[in-house]
């Protein structure tokens, strides 16, 4: 439980700088997502997945591994928790994350160097961040950290080119439910 309330504390927080940054200095658009935005967002989950997937290919073709998350051993002693994840990362992760890396520092770095400059810098952060959530070795983290900044380019795609930031939120809220879900039903032997 307090894994559970410190992922739904930190995600709020991560909204909150978000949004005393942008305030005064940055426009970050947030709109309804058309029909045509949201197979955008659906077309960006399956290539979220076969980035992932492709990724831990090509990985184990190299004799390397990448580390798991730190919810694997929670989960195995309590499954459930895995659908309390999803549900939280489909409300709370996804944009929130979004909003801070695509929405703030996206949305600035553009300013600077552009938008491919800022897909790239934004997504390098917004990857680091995660090697805390992960166990094993330093090297088996930092290649988790690798396939996570190729997620993250995705999303700073469809975010330069959507210009909605419900886009990315929505398509990254679903991804994450959907390994969440996916972890659930191996635990429990549904696959």
């Amino acid at each position: 439980m307090y894994l559970l309330a410190s992922v739904v504390v930190t995600m709020l927080a991560y909204a909150a700088v978000a949004l005393v940054y942008a305030r005064g200095r940055l426009v970050i658009p947030a709109r309804t997502p058309t029909l045509r935005e949201v197979g955008i967002a659906g077309g960006a989950v399956l290539a979220m997945l076969a980035v992932n997937i492709g990724g831990q290919f090509v990985v184990g073709l190299f004799g390397l591994e990448a580390a798991p998350s730190s919810v694997a051993d929670i989960a195995v002693g309590a499954p459930v928790f895995l659908l309390a994840l999803a549900a939280v990362a489909l409300l709370l992760n996804g944009p929130a994350e979004e909003l801070l890396f695509r929405g703030a520092v996206q949305g600035r770095l553009r300013r600077a160097f552009g938008p491919v400059g800022a897909v790239i810098g934004a997504s390098l952060p917004f990857a680091a961040i995660h090697f805390f959530a992960v166990v094993g070795t330093v090297g088996a983290g930092l290649v988790s950290v690798a396939i996570i900044a190729l997620v993250a380019v995705v999303l700073g795609a469809i975010y330069e080119y959507t210009d909605n930031i419900v886009v990315p939120a929505l398509a990254h809220g679903v991804y994450n439910a959907v390994l969440f879900v996916a972890a659930y039903l191996a635990v429990v032997g549904a696959f």
